[in-house]
């Protein structure tokens, strides 16, 4: 018997630990009910380093505290996956190693180490027949592009030796956009291939503070 559950839930686990570290008992899960939780992920940065190679910084450190993921299953052509982040923290520092060329031998090497190191991989049940298959990768494909990220409480902080330069954010959101940049589930077609997605960022704070010879700051100063 034909479930669409049976392809959607390992390939959208699978694709979610390309960018955070999932526990094998994690792919036991069964998505059926609509939700599922996970705490204390931490990010793959090997992965999240390839989505700015031109930035001159290292990700050092990385971690969700709380992921949640909400599946309409009923809608699942017209209304979104909503990934929810509560709290996520990130540790970047700069690249002194960084060259002309973008990429040092010794970065590129270690980035690929780290990306091949700990995955974990999945048999995915295949489709019977070629209309199955290409109905699945059609709402494989629907899916991915209409995924919607919420961020609750976003850490983001620069350290350059003594100084520590935190960004932080109460609420981001990232979300697809139709023609007239308004939040919308779309459809790519023959008439229209662009995919638009947009994100909101309504309050952000920086803030300059600095740490002692234990990289402890024991007094922040007012945003």
């Amino acid at each position: 018997m034909f479930k669409l559950e049976s392809y959607i839930t390992p390939w959208l686990l699978s694709y979610i630990d390309q960018y955070v570290k999932l526990r094998r008992e994690d792919f036991q899960l069964s998505l059926w009910g609509g939700d599922v939780v996970f705490y204390n992920l931490e990010l793959r940065l090997a992965t999240i380093q390839k989505l700015v190679p031109t930035l001159p910084i290292v990700f050092q450190s990385g971690i969700i505290h709380e992921l949640r993921i909400h599946i309409p299953w009923i809608r699942i052509n017209s209304e979104p996956i909503v990934v929810t982040i509560n709290q996520i923290e990130l540790v970047i520092v700069l690249n002194k190693e960084c060259t002309s060329t973008n990429d040092s031998p010794s970065s590129s090497s270690s980035i690929q180490n780290d990306s091949n190191s700990d995955h974990i991989l999945i048999q995915q049940q295949q489709p019977a027949t070629p209309e199955q298959s290409n109905y699945v990768q059609t709402v494989l494909a629907r899916i991915l592009n209409n995924v919607q990220i919420v961020v609750n409480n976003l850490i983001i902080k620069f350290i350059e030796e003594d100084i520590v330069i935190s960004l932080s954010s109460r609420t981001a959101q990232c979300y697809a956009a139709n023609q007239d940049w308004l939040k919308s589930f779309i459809e790519l077609t023959q008439q229209d291939i662009s995919l638009r997605r947009l994100i909101t960022l309504p309050d952000l704070t920086l803030c300059v503070d600095k740490r002692d010879s234990d990289g402890k700051v024991h007094r922040y100063e007012v945003p």
